[in-house]
């Protein structure tokens, strides 16, 4: 069963009710439901009434449905296991005076209730039990002040006999026992009607042996010098109650049932009705187990009920012990051979380039002697990226490596570990195509924290993945065996670099080896995401909703990918080897030095004056990176790195007397030029058109999936100014399929942004045999009445005639043109 995604709150003004039709919407308060999944919209008191079941609407085909999600029973909160946890920077945000308040949850859909507390953080310096004056507005009347008071409050019997501190809650000096028991709930992240809670004098509750003699308060008095109150919960009926019975088993959609109990029946007994009321009353009971679950400081304890136990004895000690973990305890009737399912354990950050064996001596060593290492398997292993994935035969055993990896330091780094989920294909809808999601949170203007989180709202938690967590070969892992997929990924032109580098290994060993993928542009440059229409940014105001309504709408297209070969000139080879075994005699001739450097370019390629100004961008961030954490800033920085090349000679003056081109096995005449730059995509430098729009019959029209590649040159900063504002276009040079570039000297070199300095040698540009499959957004028209002609979206999103290329970059804004040539400098990629 999939039931609504529930959220409160902050509804658009025009929103109904699905269920009495009448309006809901309100942007003056905090009220109104909404599913975060299907849309649907519905008043506090009508939200209860409608059908359980969500259909996702318009993401039912990107989601991966719950039901086909297998998880192991984790030994720890979820947020651990999954790598989601963002308690630190929850904190960070709390010191900078933000408000981090839980959000409100319907009952049962999370192991943790939550509701907003109901003090502020200006309220909590406030004294004990001090008066503290607060302003408040009733309907219709002015302003006035009432005197608010912090009173303690216990949770049950476990805060007084373990002497912890109580909680505080704040409230008015006359507040009655309802609005002491409200605040109480709230304080203690529990949602339920206050009818079924009463208050305790703490002082009374320490001296009365048994819950039994102890007195309600009617009529609460609030005085600074008395202990506090008790929460107790009500127990209507000591010889009966109802407990509920979740489903443990695959088979059963049904989340819950309802299971009345008294003194007389055993957990056997409970076993035997569940299996019931779940439809399987011919299974045969003795191969069910009744577990008792609860959260205790963060970590799930498990524990399978003895047969002859009595259900309600159990309920009882827990409401009596703390209302706070008897919310948190819940019943799963479970076959007991489930205990047994293997789970696999992730873990990152170990030595590159190892073989099987030496990464299974480095775990053992680490997990240590009295750890009983019997994992199933370790493989497959990554070398290339230091990453393994341990079989392990059941949760506990995964749980308990876990934490010891986690704390674990290998050559002076931290290890990453996961618990990874299991999709069961067979499971999933004909018409789904699961939308796997990477966030980079560290692109660009660092947004990735709070596009996560809308993410994991929206969609189900095991399909969005965090990228400083492992990177994306978890994700690619945990969705090798689904037919057909498709990626989001969200960060600059790197980091789509990265997952297509990813996937060239992982892909191979999946089921689908190519998915296609959409980029949402986190990065500074963003070029790859504006040939494809995704724009050359994301602001917080976007909505997300709206971004994957068009991931699912989007087309897809090819993207040449193209392998570039390093050969180090032979006399700078051998220099290098004598200078080596001066320092090292015993050591051998050339070992790895020639063998040449081979990387993979999807953008573009250049050579001169533009990785100059990249590489001296690439310092200062790797000098301070700290401040790197605006798309605006970067862009500055872009911007002074190329006002000081203008008014200082370059050293990149003369390339064109540096290097030598070669097209297609033809010696290319160059121009003076001070930067070379091989294109694939007709994006660069953030948006800039280098090639140009103008016709010329020697030259085919650029496309990123005709297998061709466009040479060009610039004549320094300030023509790349003017390609900046629309003003001139780069100096096209030559097109073709293989590219050789001889460098004759030491000069800078950038592939997709990524720049250092390179030595004399040969550049070979060649056709990678894998080609990459890309999203394209669909083109969009405003909606507008029948007597107005249609008006095209400005800038990225902007719909092209048939007979304008699609692959063609949009042409600069208007305004952009006229600006001033010493304020446009090259502007980098992410």
């Amino acid at each position: 069963m999939r039931s609504h995604h529930w959220r409160e709150g902050n509804l658009a003004t025009g929103s109904k009710c699905v269920k009495c039709r009448k309006n809901c919407g309100n942007t003056e308060s905090f009220s109104g439901m909404r599913c975060e999944w299907c849309q649907l919209t519905a008043h506090p008191a009508c939200y209860r009434s409608i059908n359980t079941d969500c259909d996702y609407g318009a993401l039912t085909d990107i989601i991966l449905h719950t039901d086909c999600t297998l998880l192991p029973r984790f030994y720890t909160i979820v947020e651990h296991a999954l790598g989601t946890d963002k308690s630190n920077r929850i904190k960070k945000k709390n010191k900078e005076g933000k408000s981090a308040w839980l959000e409100e949850k319907p009952e049962d859909s999370e192991w943790v209730q939550q509701r907003s507390p109901p003090v502020s953080g200006s309220q909590q310096s406030s004294v004990e039990g001090e008066p503290t004056v607060e302003p408040v507005t009733p309907d219709g009347q002015g302003s006035q002040t009432r005197q608010l008071v912090r009173i303690r409050v216990y949770d049950g019997s476990q805060d007084l006999k373990r002497g912890t501190s109580p909680t505080t809650v704040l409230v008015t000096k006359d507040a009655d026992t309802n609005q002491i028991l409200d605040a109480s709930l709230k304080a203690f992240h529990i949602c339920d009607d206050i009818r079924n809670y009463y208050l305790v004098d703490a002082e009374e509750a320490e001296k009365v042996s048994s819950e039994k003699f102890e007195r309600k308060i009617d009529s609460p008095q609030i005085n600074k010098d008395k202990p506090g109150f008790v929460v107790r919960c009500v127990n209507q009926d000591s010889r009966k109650g109802s407990m509920r019975v979740y489903s443990g088993m695959t088979k059963v959609t049904i989340p819950f049932k309802t299971v009345r109990v008294n003194v007389y029946l055993t957990v056997n007994d409970v076993i035997h009705m569940g299996l019931t009321k779940f439809g399987l009353s011919e299974e045969d009971p003795t191969r069910y187990q009744l577990a008792e679950m609860t959260m205790i400081c963060g970590r799930i304890s498990e524990r399978v009920l003895d047969a002859s136990e009595s259900p309600l004895a159990i309920l009882q000690e827990k409401r009596t012990r703390s209302i706070r973990e008897a919310q948190l305890t819940r019943f799963y009737l479970q076959e007991k051979t489930a205990m047994d399912v293997p789970v696999t354990v992730f873990v990152g950050n170990m030595p590159l380039s190892l073989n099987l064996r030496k990464y299974e001596s480095i775990l053992q060593d680490l997990l240590g002697p009295d750890f009983k290492l019997n994992f199933k398997k370790l493989d497959p292993i990554y070398p290339q990226f230091g990453s393994v994935f341990v079989e392990f035969e059941n949760s506990q055993l995964a749980t308990e490596a876990m934490y010891i990896l986690r704390e674990s330091h290998v050559e002076d780094k931290t290890l990453i570990t996961l618990l990874l989920p299991q999709i069961q294909t067979e499971l999933l809808p004909p018409n789904n195509v699961p939308l796997l999601v990477f966030v980079n949170v560290r692109s660009g203007g660092c947004q990735g924290l709070d596009l996560i989180t809308q993410f994991r709202r929206l969609l189900n938690t095991n399909q969005v993945f965090d990228l400083d967590n492992g990177g994306p070969i978890p994700g690619l892992y945990t969705f090798r065996k689904v037919p057909k997929y498709r990626i989001l990924v969200c960060g600059g032109d790197g980091t789509v670099g990265w997952v297509l580098s990813c996937l060239d290994d992982v892909g191979q060993e999946s089921v689908c080896v190519s998915p296609p993928i959409a980029v949402l542009p986190l990065g500074t440059g963003n070029d790859l995401s504006r040939v494809l229409r995704w724009g050359g940014g994301w602001s917080e105001g976007d909505d997300v909703y709206k971004i994957l309504k068009a991931t699912d709408k989007s087309e897809e297209t090819q993207l040449d990918r193209w392998t570039i070969i390093f050969q180090q000139d032979e006399k700078q080879l051998q220099i290098e080897a004598d200078r080596k075994a001066l320092a090292n005699p015993r050591s051998g001739s050339l070992t790895n030095e020639d063998i040449p450097n081979v990387l993979v370019m999807n953008n573009y390629f250049g050579i001169g004056i533009d990785a100059d100004i990249s590489l001296g961008f690439h310092l200062k961030r790797e000098e301070k990176p700290e401040k790197f954490n605006s798309r605006l800033h970067n862009k500055g920085v872009y911007f002074r790195l190329g006002m000081k090349k203008m008014y200082k000679q370059s050293s990149c003056k003369d390339l064109h007397r540096d290097i030598i081109l070669e097209v297609d096995h033809n010696i290319i005449n160059m121009p003076a030029i001070e930067g070379l730059i091989i294109l694939n995509i007709g994006s660069w430098g953030s948006g800039a058109d280098l090639w140009g729009t103008d016709k010329d019959d020697k030259f085919r029209k650029p496309s990123h999936g005709d297998s061709y590649l466009e040479v060009v040159g610039v004549n320094g900063v300030v023509h790349m100014g003017q390609i900046q504002s629309g003003l001139r276009s780069g100096i096209r040079i030559a097109q073709g399929c293989n590219v050789r570039i001889t460098m004759k000297c030491e000069l800078p070199v950038q592939i997709d942004g990524e720049p250092w300095t390179q030595s004399p040698g040969q550049v070979i540009v060649t056709r990678s045999a894998l080609q990459a499959t890309m999203l394209k957004k669909r083109k969009c028209n405003i909606k507008r009445r029948n007597t107005e002609p249609s008006v095209a979206y400005p800038g990225d999103e902007s719909p092209v005639s048939d007979s304008e290329s699609s692959n063609e970059a949009p042409a600069p804004p208007i305004q952009q043109q006229f600006q001033g040539l010493t304020t446009q400098v090259y502007m980098g990629k992410d």
